[in-house]
């Protein structure tokens, strides 16, 4: 009953203790106040943000500005304060910007003989506001006889086909039937019908072969990689493990006859999971890989996720899950991440009344497109790329930029002559020599000997000797005769 007791608690009314501590270089800024009970948010094809209020009401946040009427106010069951049901969460059709096709999750109340139910349905926006006359019916969920594991979190695939997280509405059981919309990761195409090419369209019947995926607990978020489609999905754990799933067709993960890594092949293991030690709730996480990258190189296609519990932020390697990143703490039970088109990370906590964003005004410094560590050798190829990440770029200003690279031996300085353009500088080249004078050009110097390097960039804005920095980037090089 892990939700019921976390609802209850924040429910009471917490503030949010502390500032989320990130690494240098990164910001946190507040960028709309004055929610209620954040509980997912979704940006619009058009970059207007989505936020869900749990109590029914879908707010935006339009140019950094939250707008004062909702979007769209729903009559939703809350069944008081201690449950997870409301309204859940947000998708947008892939022809968003020419038919305004917004599609809702949420807890429908009683009417007639059915009672209050979860149900997907779709809305048509008109400016910022939803016309309530054309809401249309796309799957009518399960009735509520719970207040806890729904799920709620929906996002259109690559395949442009609606995916939709279902928790197992505390029934463990009915995560391995196909009798049954709980505990699974349904797919349907936008007007409600079953896609042919489904799992599960010969074994199950009817409305049942929505099920994509099967044997979750409580998938509270998940999330599409924007140029791979490769799915995670965050599953939260009862009393053993937290899990990311590698989201797959027809993949079985087991719930409840496993939770966590298990021998049975039947079950597909998590691609990521981590104990009760480190944490209790796997709530936000998503891919960043946005169209115009704003945050260093060596976050470029990695997983950030976060636990509900601890308010730790970390990040994954999809190349390599065991390689896991500290980044953040102290984020107070965020509930969702979302990346903006402008580059920077957005994220909400709970019972959230912010919408915060994380963005890096810091200087990113890269080699021959890597991040590092990288091996190289004298006389190969080389490029680096240094990028201003400024808000202005008139106060940067830079009249001379160097670039070099700093080791126990001493400082290489890379001639300024091969940079251009304003915020992003480079320099093209071969692998150069070590030199001990202060500024050497590449042409004057033969000698590099094996070492460990670390890239760093200095301004002289006046071009009067005296320099801003240095910025000193993380990446260690090791570069060989």
């Amino acid at each position: 009953m892990l939700w019921v007791f976390l609802f209850a608690l924040l429910l009471a009314g917490q503030s949010r203790a502390q500032a989320a501590t990130f690494p240098p270089g990164f910001v946190q800024s507040e960028i709309a106040a004055g929610l209620t009970e954040t509980i997912a948010m979704a940006f619009a094809p058009d970059g207007r943000l989505f936020v869900c209020e749990k109590p029914g009401r879908l707010r935006i946040v339009k140019d950094g500005i939250l707008l004062g009427d909702p979007f769209l106010t729903l009559d939703v069951e809350t069944v008081g304060s201690d449950g997870s049901n409301g309204l859940l969460g947000v998708a947008f059709d892939p022809a968003f910007n020419t038919n305004g096709y917004v599609y809702v999750h949420y807890t429908a109340r009683a009417s007639g003989n059915r009672p209050a139910h979860n149900r997907i349905s779709r809305f048509v926006a008109q400016g910022d506001h939803a016309n309530p006359n054309t809401e249309a019916v796309i799957l009518e969920l399960h009735d509520i006889d719970t207040t806890g594991h729904y799920g709620g979190d929906m996002h259109f695939g690559p395949d442009g086909k609606l995916y939709i997280a279902v928790g197992e509405y505390d029934n463990p059981e009915s995560a391995q039937l196909l009798t049954d919309f709980k505990g699974k990761i349904l797919r349907i195409n936008p007007d409600g019908t079953i896609p042919a090419d489904n799992p599960f369209n010969a074994a199950a019947a009817g409305l049942y072969r929505a099920i994509w995926a099967l044997g979750l607990r409580n998938p509270f978020t998940f999330a599409f990689h924007p140029v791979s489609g490769r799915m995670f999905v965050n599953d939260v754990g009862e009393q053993t493990y937290e899990e990311i799933d590698d989201g797959a067709a027809g993949g079985n993960y087991g719930w409840p006859l496993a939770e966590g890594p298990g021998p049975n092949p039947d079950f597909l293991n998590p691609l990521y999971y981590y104990g009760r030690s480190q944490g209790c709730a796997l709530t936000a996480g998503t891919f960043y890989a946005p169209p115009v990258r704003r945050f260093p190189a060596r976050f470029a296609g990695k997983y950030f996720f976060a636990d509900w519990c601890d308010g730790w932020i970390k990040v994954l390697d999809p190349a390599n899950p065991s390689a896991i990143t500290p980044f953040g703490t102290g984020a107070s039970h965020p509930m969702d991440f979302e990346v903006g088109r402008d580059g920077n990370l957005y994220y909400i906590e709970w019972p959230g009344r912010s919408v915060f964003k994380l963005e890096y005004t810091g200087v990113d410094i890269t080699a021959n497109g890597s991040d590092g560590p990288l091996a190289v050798h004298h006389g190969q190829p080389l490029q680096i790329a240094v990028t201003f990440y400024v808000k202005d770029p008139g106060v940067l200003n830079p009249a001379e930029l160097y670039v070099g690279l700093m080791a126990p031996s001493g400082v290489f300085w890379l001639s300024p002559t091969g940079f251009r353009s304003t915020q992003t500088r480079f320099y093209a080249g071969t692998i150069p020599a070590f030199g001990p004078a202060t500024l050497v050009h590449v042409a004057d110097v033969s000698v590099l000997p094996p070492a460990v390097y670390r890239w760093f960039a200095v301004v002289d804005p006046d071009s009067n000797g005296v320099v801003n920095g240095p910025f000193v980037d993380v990446v260690v090089t090791t570069i060989s005769p």
